[in-house]
């Protein structure tokens, strides 16, 4: 017979620990310290399960699941050569290319700051939102595929792009196109 109460030779949690009939931590940390018995059959339940999963990753933005992402990538954000699910756009690739040289990260240590901080430069005239729009004809996704692929993330915050807003409004041009 073991000391655990669930053990078969006892009847109840009174047998095992009569002085209280609620589960509480001190009747908890009893009930763990009685699971060290060797005798106890229920210590193999205690015991850390070890399941090996398969996770597959995004190559572009590095999500994660336990299934398949191969749809996820198709239309990814961070895929250049995506399929957008808005405008059926399929390759902005030349559109990459041409906002990638438009700007250099330099590095600058400004008075009173302890280290050297990144800014953008741009090379010639400043992008702006509505240049990028103007060529993506207004959606929302393209927009935000080419801020993710050819602007290193301190050139992406230049742009103050809200993706919820721009592609709410998208909605209602469609809904209103109807």
């Amino acid at each position: 017979m073991g000391n655990c109460w669930l053990c078969p030779g006892l009847q109840s949690r009174r047998q095992f620990y009569p002085s209280t009939t609620k589960v509480g931590r001190g009747w908890l940390s009893l009930l763990n310290s009685q699971f060290q018995d060797e005798g106890c059959p229920l210590e193999e339940r205690r015991r850390m399960k070890v399941k090996l999963k398969k996770v597959y990753y995004c190559d572009f933005c590095g999500k994660r699941s336990l299934k398949s992402l191969a749809k996820h990538e198709r239309y990814c954000t961070g895929n250049p050569n995506r399929e957008c699910r808005l405008c059926g756009r399929k390759n902005l690739i030349p559109l990459i290319e041409k906002y990638r040289g438009t700007y250099e990260i330099v590095q600058k240590t400004l008075k009173g700051w302890t280290g050297p901080t990144d800014f953008v430069e741009w090379k010639g005239v400043k992008v702006t939102i509505e240049d990028i729009e103007a060529d993506v004809d207004g959606c929302p996704n393209c927009t935000l595929a080419i801020l993710r692929c050819a602007f290193e993330i301190p050139a992406r915050y230049e742009f103050n792009y809200d993706y919820k807003e721009a592609l709410k409004e998208w909605w209602e041009k469609e809904k209103e196109g109807l």
